[in-house]
């Protein structure tokens, strides 16, 4: 899968994240991967993973979130992982500085 900035991802990346759903690295990719492309067809071929088998993991990972509709459940899945990501990548203070007064 391609990242906005057109780089790849390498392999093992959604194995370190902790998810609240116990998703599956696959799962992650797959729901990451829907929520950048907006549909099975684009999120495909940014992959290189047949669009059936990324409705699968979708499938099980919209039944893990528990969601009435898939499209709920990737909505769920893409508000926390850009809370995820926003949280760790705000840099921390250093020691000693409480920011600007």
């Amino acid at each position: 899968m391609r990242a906005m900035d057109g780089t790849r991802p390498r392999a093992g990346t959604y194995q370190a994240i902790e998810n609240p759903w116990n998703l599956s690295p696959a799962e992650l990719a797959a729901c990451e991967a829907f929520a950048q492309a907006g549909c099975y067809k684009l999120a495909a071929s940014a992959t290189g993973l047949s669009q059936r088998t990324l409705e699968q993991h979708t499938g099980v990972a919209h039944e893990k979130i528990g969601a009435r509709v898939k499209m709920a459940s990737m909505f769920v899945y893409d508000r926390w992982a850009q809370m995820n990501l926003r949280t760790r990548a705000a840099p921390a203070a250093p020691a000693g500085e409480d920011g600007p007064r």
